[in-house]
């Protein structure tokens, strides 16, 4: 999965592109106009990559994690620009291209994204920044000889709701209800000090005492050990002013949001909101 940038902003609006397929017997491209993102002068075009179902890590009753087609994530991109006088340009990745690790530490369709604030690099996908820190790429060859145009009606955020209510266990632990259930993402808004650790944990279910119960979605799910829960994203604050926090390359199902932190933090009822995806 991809999140494509060009002078700093977002690509298109889909999410989780692209659609899931027998990755070693037919892989898909998205195109886009992009004509109203180009600037005159300099221009950057930046790539987020995720693993989505092709490099699926994590261990469940599917077995994903064996999929024959399993390899890192990788991408290729031609932006083909047309001038008025009818001449055509073609920026194509290639060698003399870079790469470097992103806030993103960990991320898995079936469980959630880790992302450390630390280690943002801000403007990373606009022209001034300076990439000389940053690496070099390794070429390979595209996982099927069969690669197609993505035809289906994308994923997209649909709504955004906002939480019915917001339960303060303690200084360290909320639990939001978003009053349905959802297939979707949490945007969450949160400051506290470096290297505070906040784990959102998603379900559909709450316990007795109101605390979150997922024994009815976890149960195919099979880890090897607690670093990576089910439908939990973590994140880890930098300490420099408000996080606002959306995971790009996974989805849960829910209705209940559990926030735990390591350090007390002070949330509102407007500190979540979910994103509904829809096809």
């Amino acid at each position: 999965m991809y999140e494509l940038y060009l002078n700093g902003k977002k690509v298109g609006n889909h999410r989780l592109d692209p659609m899931y397929t027998r990755f070693d017997r037919r892989n898909l491209y998205v195109s886009y106009d992009v004509t109203a993102q180009l600037q005159k002068g300099k221009n950057a075009v930046g790539v987020l990559l995720g693993n989505g179902w092709y490099n699926h890590q994590s261990i469940a009753v599917w077995n994903f994690d064996k999929a024959p087609w399993r390899a890192r994530p990788t991408f290729c991109l031609d932006l083909r620009i047309t001038y008025e006088d009818g001449t055509v340009d073609v920026v194509t990745s290639g060698g003399d291209w870079k790469t470097s690790s992103s806030p993103i530490v960990l991320n898995n369709i079936y469980t959630a994204e880790h992302y450390d604030a630390r280690k943002e690099q801000p403007g990373w996908n606009t022209a001034d920044f300076d990439d000389k820190k940053w690496n070099g790429i390794s070429l390979r060859a595209a996982p099927s000889n069969n690669v197609v145009s993505q035809v289906m009606q994308p994923i997209r955020n649909v709504e955004e709701i906002p939480s019915k209510t917001m339960q303060k266990v303690n200084d360290t632990v909320y639990v939001f209800d978003l009053g349905r259930n959802i297939s979707g993402v949490t945007k969450i808004k949160v400051s506290g000090e470096e290297g505070t650790v906040i784990r959102i944990k998603h379900g559909e279910r709450l316990h007795a005492n109101g605390r979150l119960d997922l024994s009815n979605i976890d149960v195919y799910y099979r880890p090897k050990d607690n670093t990576d829960p089910f439908q939990t994203d973590i994140v880890t604050l930098s300490g420099k002013g408000e996080l606002e926090f959306m995971p790009k390359f996974n989805y849960k199902g829910f209705q209940y949001v559990e926030v735990i932190s390591s350090k007390p933090v002070q949330l509102t009822k407007e500190s979540i909101t979910r994103l509904l995806y829809a096809q």
